[in-house]
């Protein structure tokens, strides 16, 4: 999932750790994006659920 993003997108930073007290680990990719916010929530909607992804319902 780090590498699903528009085609516009550019990489800016990455990076991924762990901590070491808890065992919880993380990864994490940043990108720019020369869209609107609504262009990019349309792609990422479209894309998860082409991938089978439901959205759930919120309480």
């Amino acid at each position: 999932m780090l590498e699903l993003r528009p085609a516009a997108a550019s990489l800016r930073e990455q990076g991924s750790g762990c901590d070491a007290s808890s065992g919880s680990s993380h990864a994490e990719r940043v990108y720019r994006f020369p869209g609107t916010a609504d262009e990019v929530t349309n792609f990422y909607h479209d894309a998860l659920r082409a991938a089978g992804w439901k959205q759930g319902l919120r309480s």
